[in-house]
């Protein structure tokens, strides 16, 4: 009778196989989808330094993008007699923002406010400092980026299967095998 149903055995023997490999591999899983430690968050941006010739206000909005998306850099030169026309500067300084390098030039307009297109890669800081005599620097404002993940599937069919190879053996390897357990 046992002749009779083989595939019965190699079933057996492979749904066995089957759930030793899920319960393997269930702390595999866990285990990768525990969250990673926060990193730090960036130091605080600075106020701008005493000493200019006028002041320079500066916001960000929005504040934080998804990857690939723009953000506006404005404000106002107040303070100084010519405020319209003076030459600005935008600053930048990526994150772990160590040092500042010159991005863009341009011109307060009528009462002196600017704006700056910007499209940041990653974290990034931004100052503006205007041409005067002194020079005035604004603070420092960050614009954060949100990474963004997509992910999508194509076609029907499920890759990265395990294949699990069977060898059925005879009684007398099995008598064998069981007789050499005892």
């Amino acid at each position: 009778m046992e002749s009779c149903r083989p595939w019965a055995k190699r079933r057996a023997v492979s749904l066995g196989a089957v759930a030793a490999l899920s319960i393997a591999l269930v702390p595999v899983a866990v285990a990768s989808a525990a969250k990673p430690p926060q990193p730090k968050p960036p130091p605080a941006p600075k106020p701008p330094p005493a000493g200019g010739a006028g002041q320079l206000s500066i916001g960000t909005a929005p504040k934080v993008v998804v990857f690939g998306a723009g953000s506006t850099v404005a404000g106002q030169l107040t303070g100084v007699s010519n405020a319209a026309g003076m030459a600005l500067s935008l600053e930048q300084s990526a994150y772990p923002f160590k040092s500042f390098k010159q991005l863009a030039d341009a011109s307060a307009g009528g009462g002196g406010a600017y704006s700056f297109a910007v499209t940041p890669a990653g974290n990034t800081r931004y100052r503006v400092t205007a041409k005067t005599s002194p020079r005035t620097v604004s603070a420092e404002v960050d614009v954060l980026v949100k990474k963004s993940v997509t992910i999508a599937a194509r076609g029907s069919r499920i890759s990265g299967l395990v294949a699990l190879r069977e060898r059925e053996t005879s009684d007398h390897e099995r008598e064998r095998e069981e007789a050499a357990e005892a």
